[in-house]
């Protein structure tokens, strides 16, 4: 069962939501939950869901031998490899056997990938470390098989740590803002995924197929033109899956009152490859950081220990997405860049730091001429200390000049702007890295990049469909920017703002309401004219209190009212758009569900 299929969005996802908000406490709710958490799992079949009960009570076992018995690291270690091993065998075992087919005397079936083994066994595996290291105590067998079988986040992730989901499994907050809110998100990535992503991956599909090297045979190679257009649609393809299938499991979390963390933060604006992967799949690299690449003493260590962690990090990373080599390479890829950023960074703060406390006799020779100077022309020490032109109480500072500032800022923004598209020429080339699992086809993909094996530069079919796909095509490039993003949180902070000056109003007008006693005891210091006076101006200047906050009040409630009519309005077009989407087009399942 899919997100994006119409079963769930039309039967499933409502009956849940109908007996969810039906039934009262919070235990209720968990219950009905893990129930639709466990029918959903079973339409991927029966046996898998055996296993994930069974991996499930191992875990559940093992997490009361590890607080138990903390001193003896054996059962985590055995615990960790069972889990292991259970992910090797269903995702690795044909990869590792496929050179010893061939000397079978029998036919091997390839198994299918269980849905989201990936996902439950490192939720599993972070289960068990933070009650090792102390962070968490061992739970109910109920709470840990409604943490690992959640269907919002079983099949794609987050990849969330129960201590991010513990305390609203004991009690949580469903409030009519935060259904209204969950069910917009939900609306986005369905219309994200069902509009964009799916035509996305057609058009590069068409652009640059994955079997081009057989049409390559027959003499028409696809051109240049069509090779960079299929990397580039893949590359919004990925993303927009992918993050719409987030934006889907955040807002159902939502929906129930779960607050998920958050998948991607616009990684296509990063300005730098280590700034990508802050952005991009981040529950997997804040595991893959504090489960790895931290024990092993993350970046404080020598360079050949950096070296090694990181190597090791992110083979891993290659791995964990797939059971080719090709994603072994992408890992490496990526470990070569990430690793020069590093080093350059090393090199930067080694040089800050030289500046700063200056190197050795060179160093206190400069402060000595220094010292000299100062001595031989008092003139100059009196102006650096009073400020003069130059200083403004501050030696040696000399104020920049407006064209000089200017000049900065667009040094600034032109090593920002290249920055960037280095980033993004690193991130397309890593896409057909990751796209090609054939040695063969990928080698000539990449080659076409550069226009060797290309039947030409462009070709008029191309450059039509690319014109018929424009808009399309600049519709994607918005949705992967933060800029709709901004207008929403613009539109957020609009909204608080009134109810921060409403909040205002009301302990203004509450102070004047108790300092009444305090000037009922002091009128009587006064002839009674002045104590009607001071009275008749308390009660004026009460009225305007509390007439501004009624006011107040009256508008924040339109505010209000016409902001969650906008997101309704909104999440109701998204839902329509989405589903006449799915029933006038073919399935196409979330790239991510085959990792």
């Amino acid at each position: 069962m899919s997100f994006s299929s119409l079963f769930f969005t039309a039967g499933f996802l409502p009956l849940f939501l109908l007996i969810y908000t039906a039934l009262p406490g919070v235990r209720r709710k968990n219950r009905v939950l893990l129930c639709f958490s466990l029918l959903f799992y079973l339409a991927g079949g029966l046996h898998y869901l055996l296993l994930l009960l069974l991996m499930t009570a191992l875990s559940f076992g093992f997490g009361y031998l590890i607080e138990e018995r903390r001193g003896e690291r054996r059962w985590f270690v055995i615990g960790i490899s069972l889990l292991l091993l259970n992910l090797a065998f269903f995702k690795y075992s044909a990869f590792f056997l496929r050179p010893l087919l061939p000397l079978l005397p029998f036919h091997l079936p390839e198994a299918l990938l269980p849905l989201g083994i990936s996902f439950y066994s490192f939720r599993l595996i972070s289960y068990l470390s933070d009650i090792q290291s102390g962070r968490l105590r061992a739970q109910s067998f109920e709470s840990l098989l409604l943490y690992t079988a959640d269907f919002h986040i079983i099949s794609q992730g987050p990849i969330v740590r129960f201590r991010e989901m513990e305390a609203a499994l004991r009690e949580r907050r469903m409030s009519p803002e935060d259904f209204c809110e969950g069910m917009f998100r939900f609306c986005l990535g369905l219309s994200k995924k069902t509009l964009l992503a799916d035509h996305a991956g057609k058009l590069a599909g068409q652009f640059l197929p994955l079997d081009f090297l057989h049409a390559a045979s027959q003499g028409n190679p696809p051109s240049v033109l069509a090779s960079w257009l299929g990397g580039i649609f893949y590359m919004l393809q990925i993303y927009l899956d992918f993050s719409a299938y987030s934006d889907m499991a955040l807002g159902l979390g939502r929906v129930c009152g779960f607050d998920y963390p958050e998948n991607f933060d616009y990684p296509y604006a990063a300005h730098s490859v280590r700034d990508f992967w802050r952005r991009w799949h981040i529950s997997l690299s804040s595991f893959f950081r504090d489960y790895v690449y931290i024990p092993l003493g993350g970046s404080h260590v020598s360079l050949p220990k950096l070296c090694r962690n990181l190597l090791l990090v992110w083979a891993l990373t290659g791995l964990w997405h797939g059971a080719s080599w090709n994603f072994v390479l992408w890992g490496l890829y990526y470990f070569f860049f990430i690793m020069i950023e590093n080093l350059r960074r090393r090199r930067e703060r080694e040089e800050l730091e030289e500046e700063r406390v200056g190197t050795g006799e060179e160093g206190e020779r400069k402060e000595e001429e220094k010292d000299r100077d100062r001595e031989e022309k008092p003139e100059e020490k009196a102006a650096e200390s009073s400020g003069g032109k130059e200083g403004r109480g501050f030696p040696g500072f000399r104020r920049q000049s407006a064209g000089e500032r200017g000049k900065r800022g667009r040094e600034i923004r032109g090593r920002r702007l290249l920055s960037h598209l280095y980033t993004l020429l690193v991130v397309y080339f890593g896409w057909i890295l990751f796209r090609f699992s054939d040695f063969h086809a990928l080698i000539a993909a990449l080659k076409l990049q550069f226009g060797i094996g290309a039947s030409a530069l462009w070709d008029p079919i191309t450059a039509l469909s690319l014109w018929n796909n424009l808009i399309f095509f600049f519709a994607c490039l918005l949705a992967s920017t933060p800029l709709f993003h901004y207008i929403g949180i613009s539109m957020q902070n609009g909204l608080q703002q009134s109810l921060s000056l409403r909040r205002k109003e009301e302990r203004r007008s509450e102070r004047i309401r108790d300092n009444e006693s305090f000037g009922d005891d002091s009128l009587q210091l006064f002839d009674r004219e002045s104590e009607a006076e001071a009275e008749n101006e308390h009660e004026i200047a009460l009225r305007r209190i509390q007439l501004r906050a009624r006011r107040r009040k009256r508008a924040l409630r339109r505010a209000a009212f016409f902001y969650y009519l906008e997101r309704g309005a909104a999440a109701l077009l998204f839902l329509a758009l989405s589903v006449m989407a799915m029933v006038g087009s073919s399935y196409m399942p979330f790239l991510y569900n085959q990792f």
